[in-house]
This record gives structure tokens, C-alpha cells and sequence, in this order.
């Protein structure tokens, strides 16, 4: 096992992020789609152990999001050591439904549900049809990258909601 690299280091492992989001997955609205992968999932593209990982990642020495109980790291913070295969690109849509972004950021439906429930995630509802909007999200991952630490959604959605509300824009 090396160490991590910091964002913006050269990375003396090879990483290759194909275990996560390999084509043949049951994603079905974006195949092979991924914005996030789970902490678990991520310790060994980079090499390196599951506690090595969350001890860099809650030292804030790189990006993360806690969903929940739940860790995962932006494929932003791959981007600097290598990026993404192609197959992991973004979406177009300017919203995500709860499901679809559950399968994106590597987490459970339920935690993704139980979260947006008690307002711990940024959603919106249209009739019976709960969404992310998806500035939202990626907004959410790239202030994980952009801070190199440790994002608490739950803290994240309030501050996201305010600044909505203040600028007038409707989500």
C-alpha cells in the first residue's frame, strides 16, 4: 500500500477506476454513469486501505461527502491523479431522480430517501416525484474537491437552501 496522494501530486500508483461503474451495470437511465464512488470502493482504485482513506479523507487531506452515515468521494478528486474513463461522464438532465442519483454517487436508495426526507440532501418535488437538481449536486461534489475535505451534506443543503432562497431562485 502507498500513501494518498494530495490533490494536485502526481500519483506514483496507476489509477485505474473500472471496478466501479464498469459498463454491464444496472444503472439504467445513465449506464455506466458515476459522479461519486463509495469510501470503500475508492480505497482500492487509489491503492491504499479502507482506514488509511477515511483517516486522509476526515483530515481533511482529501475530498469526501458524508451522506448520512455514509462517505463517499467525488470522481473530481480522481481527476487530478487521472481522469475519469469516458464512461463516467455527466449527464445532460437538470435533474436526477432519487434512485438514478443513489446508483451516481454510490450510495443505498434508502439512505439517498431517508436523507432528502428529513432535508439532509438537496431535492426537489414535482407531484409525487422527488429529484436533485443537479447544479445542486454538482455543486455539492465540487465544494468537497474545491475545499479537499470533508463535506457533511446534511450542513451543505441548509447553507445550499438559504443561498436559494435568497437569490430568489426557485429549487
Amino acid at each position: 500500500m502507498t500513501s494518498i496522494p494530495r490533490l494536485g501530486e502526481v500519483n506514483s500508483t496507476n489509477v485505474t477506476p473500472t471496478m466501479a461503474g464498469a459498463p454491464g451495470s444496472t444503472i439504467t437511465e445513465f449506464p455506466g454513469v458515476r459522479l461519486a464512488v463509495p469510501i470503500d470502493e475508492a480505497a482500492p482504485l487509489l491503492d491504499v486501505s479502507y482506514n488509511t482513506l477515511w483517516r486522509a479523507v476526515r483530515e481533511n487531506q482529501f475530498a469526501g461527502v458524508r451522506i448520512r452515515d455514509r462517505i463517499v468521494i467525488p470522481l473530481a478528486a480522481f481527476g487530478e491523479l487521472q481522469g475519469p474513463p469516458p464512461q463516467w461522464q455527466a449527464t445532460a438532465s437538470l435533474a436526477v431522480g432519487l434512485r438514478s442519483t443513489a446508483r451516481l454517487i454510490g450510495v443505498s436508495y434508502n439512505t439517498l430517501w431517508r436523507a432528502s426526507s428529513e432535508s439532509q440532501f438537496p431535492t426537489m418535488r414535482i407531484r409525487s416525484r422527488v429529484l436533485v437538481p443537479r447544479p445542486a449536486l454538482d455543486s455539492l461534489l465540487d465544494a468537497a474537491v474545491t475545499r479537499r475535505e470533508l463535506i457533511d451534506a446534511a450542513i451543505w443543503t441548509t447553507e445550499w437552501r438559504n443561498f436559494v432562497a435568497a437569490e430568489g431562485v426557485a429549487a
